[in-house]
């Protein structure tokens, strides 16, 4: 810092990053780094000097940067160091001395998408871009690119373990994406906006599963965390069965992450916390991997800038789900930092007595599993006995009941969808789609004839469902189109679960994925579905692990390898009769034909059940 008079940006017309270009892109790390300092040191000295040479390198850049060029890695280029930069120009909003030069007119994986996200959150707040604010937003909450919380966090592993898209790449880009999660989150809590806290903690979830692959100090070896096979269908088909090598990699990210989690919001982060007092006091950018473009990636001195005192009181669990898994209830949670242990009581009514089943569970892992019997049964947490308030309440169904039934109200202005079951759940009908004459001969049938009809059901249909059936007939008009999906509930290409009459290669296929079509698993048969100006009944149940799919009452496949509807996560594109790909009409074509009596049961029938509803 003594140095800083006399220190000279070195600005470029073009930036270069990626092999076989003449990489240049350490310069623009370096001056960024070195603008980021001297804001700090205005800011916490008062001396104007710093806030001075940080402009310089700002104005500097502004007025010669043109373009970023290389291969693919000008993702991270842009996106890294676009976001520092803006950070930086935020911090000196305030100092009159801030003049610009000149006037401000200006997939793969998911470090690659949150590079993007970071920075246009950074550059929105900068320039008081609201809609280029709120995209970013909305790209990390619903998307389903890999920097989306739902992609970028994959699967959580009981007690929230959260594991993360690039686990199973390497930990130095593994460490990258949470680095840059965490610093796009906290970019937005200072916006009033909690990303933080999005989807019960799903940010929390990653890092804390990151810290426990990474941690390694003091002798204390590498602990054992769980992992699912990866894959996804973007780039080179990209198929990961365990996690990927560089353990130990110690990116300055973790004092911001301990920091809101534990000092903030009073949610107990152990293996971010033993990260963050590890590398204390985090050192600044440059500092790591000798000097190398990666040192750059974060600005680090988070002891300095994040540092909070430890809260006073945190007393109650929260974030309490309860999953059904066959005849079982798996309950996990989030705990307060203050906990010794914690107990599990249960109900049968929501407002009745509530009974302890479990005492003195442990913190390491935050999670139980309960098993009831048949019934509708409430969950709550207390911490430490019952000295503290409890959790939220969790509800669970064992069994079988109607969750959504399809069917036509007859109008004044015609027929009109409606949902049977108690939940009542939205219909919508698009393009001309009707009410067609059902198997029976009445007027019972969604009729769909091709030519983009289809219907829309409720957003997050399926969200909270663990074990579940569908039942339906259908009547398939003419030659089976290839790829036209009977029903498809999902987030875009990227996460559905859905039902194919016949695929490219001839067969039928249910299927379900979380990282696009190349990830798909399923039940797929031997030829079309028989379904060609005829009538079928299709069932397809899921008990636990174990899934069954029906045709006309007998089992025609069965599976271990399928997510359950809650793993896929948020949807808003749950349709029938419409792909997920409708990006690509010309060879996703639109199901034609009659679809009657459909439904949807929380809980797996088994099949006497099943043929009762033909």
């Amino acid at each position: 810092m003594k140095n800083f008079p006399n220190y000279s940006p070195r600005p470029q017309k073009i930036i270069y990053r990626g092999i076989g270009f003449p990489q240049n892109y350490i310069t623009l790390c370096q001056d960024i780094a070195a603008a980021y300092c001297a804001a700090i040191n205005w800011k916490i000295t008062g001396n104007t000097s710093y806030a001075d040479k940080s402009v310089e390198i700002m104005n500097a850049w502004s007025s010669t940067l043109t373009s970023i060029q290389g291969n693919n890695d000008i993702a991270l280029a842009g996106g890294i160091y676009g976001c520092h930069f803006a950070n930086v120009g935020e911090i000196m909003r305030s100092y009159k001395g801030n003049q610009p030069t000149r006037g401000s007119k200006r997939f793969y994986y998911s470090n690659w998408d949150l590079a993007q996200i970071g920075m246009a959150i950074a550059v929105g707040v900068l320039t008081d871009n609201r809609e280029m604010f709120n995209e970013a937003i909305r790209v990390y909450k619903s998307d389903w690119y890999w920097g989306a919380s739902s992609q970028f966090i994959y699967y959580l592993h009981p007690g929230y373990f959260g594991q993360t898209q690039e686990a199973g790449r390497d930990q130095g880009h593994n460490t990258l994406s949470v680095g840059l999660g965490g610093i796009l989150c906290e970019m937005a809590w200072n916006q009033d906006v909690d990303l933080y806290g999005w989807d019960n903690n799903r940010f929390l979830a990653g890092a804390e599963y990151t810290a426990k692959v990474n941690y390694n100090f003091n002798g204390s070896g590498f602990a054992d965390v769980p992992y699912i096979t990866y894959a996804n269908y973007y780039g080179n088909d990209v198929v990961q069965t365990m996690l990927g090598p560089g353990k130990g990699n110690n990116r300055p990210i973790w004092s911001l992450i301990y920091n809101h989690y534990e000092n903030r919001m009073g949610i107990s982060a152990p293996w971010s916390k033993k990260y963050a007092i590890a590398m204390r006091p985090e050192i600044g950018s440059g500092n790591i991997n000798g000097g190398n473009g990666g040192s750059y990636d974060f600005l680090g001195f988070g002891t300095l800038l994040y540092q909070q005192d430890t809260i006073s009181e945190s007393c109650y669990p929260e974030g309490l789900t309860a999953r059904v898994n066959g005849i079982k209830v798996d309950l996990n949670w989030w705990g307060p930092v203050y906990a010794i242990n914690y107990s599990i009581q249960r109900s049968t009514t929501i407002n009745g007595r509530f009974k302890t089943i479990k005492k003195k569970i442990g913190t390491q892992i935050l999670t139980y599993t309960d098993s009831p019997g048949k019934g509708t049964f409430y969950y709550r947490v207390l911490t430490n006995g019952s000295t503290c308030a409890a959790s939220n309440i969790a509800k669970a169904f064992i069994g079988t009941k109607l969750y959504f039934s399809l069917s036509f109200k007859n109008e004044s202005n015609g027929s009109l969808p409606i949902d049977l079951s108690e939940n009542k759940f939205s219909i919508k009908l698009f393009n001309g789609a009707s009410v067609g004459v059902g198997i029976k001969g009445k007027q019972t049938a969604l009729s769909l004839n091709g030519n983009m009809q289809y219907a829309e059901l409720e957003n997050n249909l399926l969200s909270e469902l663990s074990d579940y059936s569908i039942a339906t007939w259908l009547f398939c008009n003419g030659k089976l189109p290839k790829n036209a999906r009977l029903f498809d509930f999902g987030a875009g290409p990227g996460r559905y679960i859905a039902f194919s009459m016949q695929i490219s290669n001839g067969n039928w296929h249910f299927k379900s994925t979380v990282g696009g079509e190349f990830a798909e698993t399923g039940i797929q048969g031997h030829g079309s579905l028989d379904c060609v100006n005829k009538w079928i009944h299709l069932a397809v149940t899921q008990l636990g692990e174990n899934v069954t799919l029906y045709l006309n009452g007998t089992v025609a496949g069965q599976t271990n390898n399928l997510m359950s509807p809650f793993r896929i996560g948020n949807t808003t594109n749950n349709w029938l009769g419409r792909s997920q790909f409708y990006i690509r009409p010309y060879d996703r074509p639109y199901f034609r034909g009659l679809i009657d009596g459909f439904k949807i049961y929380e809980g797996a029938l088994n099949q006497k059940q099943i043929n009762e509803l033909m």
